[in-house]
């Protein structure tokens, strides 16, 4: 398992940049949308509503490495699914996840500003279409 706590830029401008234009925005609308619990319709209907993540993205995660090269993102995926089946990626998600709780999954991510480790909660999802909760 890798733990970064460091990626490199360019320079302060790309830094700046990624912060300010990337991260800042991502960072304050997960902390809006992980809090919803419905979302009304406009004839007034609530509709149950989650969000669920994979921290970096999935190919990072399948590759266990944050720095994976954007040429070998697609191979990664696709060999992925050819040498696993849906059970082995259950048990992967099971590995990544920090909590089995929808809401302290969230506080635990948005706890990890500056650590790139790859974590998910799509293991809750899991669980819950597994017991028919959904």
């Amino acid at each position: 398992m890798y733990k970064r706590t460091e990626i490199y830029v360019r320079d302060q401008e790309s830094k700046d940049h990624l912060i300010n234009n990337k991260w800042k925005p991502k960072y304050e609308n997960q902390g809006i949308l992980s809090k919803l619990k419905y979302i009304r319709t406009s004839n007034g209907k609530n509709i149950p509503y989650q969000i669920f993540y994979v921290s970096l993205f999935l190919e990072h995660l399948l590759k266990n490495d944050p720095l994976i090269d954007p040429r070998d993102k697609r191979d990664c995926i696709e060999n992925y699914l050819d040498y696993n089946d849906i059970d082995s990626f259950i048990e992967l998600l099971k590995l990544k996840k920090n909590s089995d709780i929808y809401s302290e999954s969230w506080e635990i991510i948005q706890q990890k500003k500056g650590d790139y480790t790859s974590s998910s909660n799509l293991n809750i999802l899991v669980d819950e279409l597994q017991n028919g909760l959904i």
